[in-house]
């Protein structure tokens, strides 16, 4: 079900104001929790900002970013990493069951497989919930329907059927490599510069003679321990969203 974070950032902030309040609760919190004189249970929500940030935090610190910020925005932009690649494999199985219930299916059996799948992503991510935001369907009828369709309701499987039609013009297909943790991370911090006050780009190491490495680049193979990671896929990314919006 959508959280009150998921309507700020749907109908008020956007993706990137819902960043930047993001990221900013997170420094809040690595501050409040670095000025505590308290010990931090290991394992505990707070626990992850007393590890340090091997490539992340020493690369915005050198930008001149105080430590707990630094270690906030690096954990911050690492844990939107790894959210948006478990986006993409939800986002395709999604996809596939929103097509299916499109097609108006016969299979009573099948169908109720796909809408219990349904379900089950409702309640584990506001991915559903932006896409039926999007092809202006109510989420809250969408996921009664799918309820009464796991419980065996075939009256309204003509309705659950019109929704899911509506959301298919809105479905991408998504093609290509599947994105990694790292060069999602690495994109995003290429993408939001502007969410800590930066100062000067810190100049990269040269690890190879003849390849040159900037510092963004060293600070994400640091920080996964990758030292073969290719930034040049996220940097296309980036290229091709800026030239999109240039147009």
């Amino acid at each position: 079900m959508p959280t009150l974070f998921d309507f700020l950032r749907r109908n008020l902030l956007g993706d990137e104001g819902a960043a930047y309040l993001e990221v900013c609760l997170d420094i809040l919190c690595a501050r409040a929790i670095g000025a505590s004189q308290k010990k931090i249970p290991a394992g505990s929500i707070a626990d992850e900002w007393t590890r340090p940030s091997l490539g992340y935090e020493p690369y915005l610190m050198q930008m001149g970013v105080d430590q707990p910020a630094a270690r906030a925005f690096a954990k911050f932009a690492v844990r939107h990493g790894r959210r948006r690649v478990e986006d993409g494999k939800q986002y395709r199985e999604v996809s596939r069951d929103i097509r299916f219930l499109a097609k108006a299916p016969r299979q009573r059996a099948a169908i109720r497989r796909c809408a219990r799948r349904l379900q089950n992503a409702c309640e584990m991510t506001p991915l559903v919930g932006d896409l039926l935001h999007e092809a202006s369907v109510d989420e809250a009828e969408f996921t009664r329907l799918l309820q009464l369709v796991v419980e065996g309701g075939e009256v309204e499987l003509c309705r659950l059927f019109q929704f899911s039609a509506a959301v298919v013009p809105h479905l991408s297909g998504r093609r290509g490599p599947k994105i990694s943790t790292p060069s999602a991370t690495h994109e995003f911090l290429l993408d939001h510069k502007f969410l800590v006050p930066l100062g000067a780009w810190p100049k990269g190491p040269q690890e190879r003679a003849a390849e040159y490495v900037d510092a963004l680049t060293a600070a994400t193979r640091k920080e996964f321990g990758n030292s073969n990671f290719d930034p040049r896929p996220a940097q296309r990314r980036t290229r091709g969203r800026n030239k999109v919006a240039e147009e």
